[in-house]
């Protein structure tokens, strides 16, 4: 018998794109917390495989399931989880990163290349089978440039390095220290650097992020500084998987920095290019989780 029913999950960091469909008719399309079925923020494994299914409504019969998840990094995490949904799934189960979903979400039936840049960053070259390589992606202690997060952080770390040297940017200041609520005194960037200590969570700083473009726009050396840094980063693996041999015939960001920011895929567009990555960057402007359907 033919599987009738599609599920999909488009899994991020902070929230969790659910579709089931029949024979065309959409049964579930529902956004939910991702922490409403994942144990921990920053990893997915087995054992949330029965509230993934829940949460999708345990459908019934022969399903092909397509999961895209936000920490599913290594095959061997892609194997876990899909051992997990497979005791539950009555079907197929295909496990992967949730930057695969772009590619096809974008129209792609060949190799494309995805630059996720939301609560975290990784640019990847995948084809219909999964993943073919990857860049970035090591979590916002570590890298994540482009991310929501990490552009708080070296916004934050710009800071404090001028103010180290002598050197202030107030507006810079302004900026980060009213969207954390941080009350002007004398003192206000150990107060900002305080905040940041006590909410030391990619989704928590990443809420922030609009501050650091507000402060570019508002002539901010130290916000623009960041930006392009992190444009820069986000650029040059484009620019090596292209080198590598992984000739896409999409490009396609998506994440709440790209969504929302078109000067910075523009930047990361125009870093690839100089690079030596001849490359159109289109941001995806249906949902991710069409890439699973």
């Amino acid at each position: 018998m033919p599987e009738s029913t599609l599920a999909g999950v488009d899994a991020g960091a902070t929230k969790t794109h659910l579709r089931v469909e029949r024979a065309g008719a959409v049964l579930l399309d529902e956004v939910v917390p991702t922490g409403a079925w994942r144990r921990t923020p920053t990893s997915v494994g087995p054992e949330d495989a029965a509230a993934l299914w829940s949460a999708l409504g345990s459908p019934e019969g022969p399903v092909r399931l397509v999961v895209g998840a936000h920490g599913i990094d290594t095959a061997d995490a892609a194997r876990a989880l899909a051992s997990g949904l497979a005791a539950h799934c009555r079907g197929s189960v295909s496990v992967h990163n949730d930057a695969v979903l772009l590619g096809p979400a974008a129209g792609s039936r060949g190799v494309s290349i995805a630059i996720v840049a939301g609560t975290g960053a990784i640019v990847l070259a995948a084809d219909g089978a999964g993943v073919l390589a990857t860049r970035g992606g090591y979590g916002f202690l570590l890298g994540d440039e482009g991310s929501a997060a990490s552009l708080v952080r070296d916004l934050a770390v710009a800071l404090t390095r001028a103010a180290d040297a002598g050197a202030q940017d107030p507006v810079a200041l302004e900026a980060l220290a009213a969207s954390l609520g941080v009350p002007a005194g004398a003192d206000r960037l150990a107060a900002v650097a305080l905040a940041l200590h006590d909410r030391a969570a990619p989704a928590v700083w990443g809420r922030h992020a609009p501050a650091v473009f507000d402060a570019a726009a508002s002539g901010s050396a130290s916000a623009a500084g960041v930006i392009a840094a992190h444009a820069a980063v986000l650029g040059g693996h484009v620019a090596s998987l292209v080198a590598a041999g992984h000739a896409p015939d999409v490009v396609v960001a998506a994440g709440g920095v790209a969504t929302h920011q078109p000067g910075f895929v523009a930047a990361v567009q125009e870093a690839a290019r100089a690079a030596g990555a001849a490359v159109t960057i289109e941001v995806l402007r249906r949902a991710p989780v069409a890439g699973a359907i």
